[in-house]
This record gives structure tokens, sequence and C-alpha cells, in this order.
């Protein structure tokens, strides 16, 4: 009996990495602290490196964009 092992490449998570790559640090910084604070969602690294993945990158996504309108909106005013 022979038993092989391999490494199994998470396409969706390198794809979200790279994504993340792209985010501003503090846009960043800012969709952690509400992710934690108004969602209650601190364990994210913990659901990120479980099955549940797929829900932390919905989520990071969505508060990412809805961040991002939030201060063009804010940018807006000043203009």
């Amino acid at each position: 009996m022979t038993i092989k092992v391999t490494l199994v490449e998470n396409k969706d998570k390198k794809e979200f990495e790279k994504w993340l790559k792209q985010v501003d640090d503090d846009l960043f910084s800012d969709v952690l602290d509400e992710l934690r604070e108004k969602e209650g969602l601190a364990n994210l690294n913990d659901l990120y490196n479980s099955e549940r993945y797929v829900e932390v990158i919905k989520k990071v996504k969505a508060k990412t964009k809805e961040i991002a309108a939030r201060r063009i909106k804010e940018l807006q005013k000043l203009i």
C-alpha cells in the first residue's frame, strides 16, 4: 500500500491575498477594526484558517468597499 500526500493550493485564498496586497494599509486597518468591533469578528485569523475562510473573504471585501465608498463621499464633500 502506498500513500501519496500532495498539497493542493487554495486558489480562492491565493487570489484574495493577491487582492489584499493592492488595498491601502490604512484602509485595511480600518476594515479589520470595524469587523472586530462592530461585527464581533475578533477571531478573523482563526476563521480564515478554517473551512469557513470564504465567509472571511466575503466580509473583508464587502467591508473594504463600504469603507472606501464612505471615504470617497467624505472627500467629495470637501471639494
